[in-house]
């Protein structure tokens, strides 16, 4: 796949093909990232799957270029108007194209939408582009929380502001 095909389409993961590819894809993540030590109860979220991901409280969007999912990001209800951004990966064969950030836009939107104040997330130090993108959207790094091992952000959702929009994506 070049940079020059891809179209992405970033869209709620609702139907049951768009569930299976988008639990493929935590399992690739979880697996890149050795899950035994960074995912405390990652069977069981599987098991569970994709229970606190759907509406009412959460959401689950996916990231394709043709038919093919390259990327995936949850939300779930982390406490009173509060959301956690969880499982935000993007393929090796589809990154430099703007996709995580479009997804991290609507799911943002999303939280905003669904009443939430504030999105909380963890991401590991090694994890250095994920940790820009996250400042560059408005995100900040509570150093009270983090550790050498997991690094904590949040950022409050205004309800009148909004993150520029995602350029390249088509979001349905």
């Amino acid at each position: 796949m070049t940079k020059a095909l891809s179209a992405i389409e970033v869209r709620p993961a609702i139907s049951c093909e768009d569930i299976e590819a988008a639990r493929a894809l935590f399992v690739e993540y979880a697996e890149a990232l050795d899950y035994d030590t960074c995912f405390g109860n990652f069977d069981q979220e599987m098991a569970d799957f994709p229970g606190p991901y759907l509406a009412p409280a959460g959401t689950l969007l996916i990231a394709r270029t043709g038919a093919h999912a390259v990327g995936v990001v949850g939300l779930v209800e982390a406490g009173p108007k509060m959301a956690e951004m969880k499982r935000l990966y993007v393929q090796p064969r589809a990154r430099g194209l703007g996709v995580g950030r479009d997804l991290a836009v609507r799911l943002l939107a999303d939280a905003r939408r669904l009443g939430y104040e504030t999105v909380v997330l963890e991401t590991l130090p090694r994890m250095v582009e994920a940790q820009a993108l996250y400042r560059g959207l408005g995100f900040a790094e509570d150093t009270a929380r983090s550790s050498s091992e997991v690094m904590k952000f949040s950022i409050k959702l205004s309800t009148s502001g909004q993150i520029n929009s995602p350029s390249r994506a088509r979001i349905n």
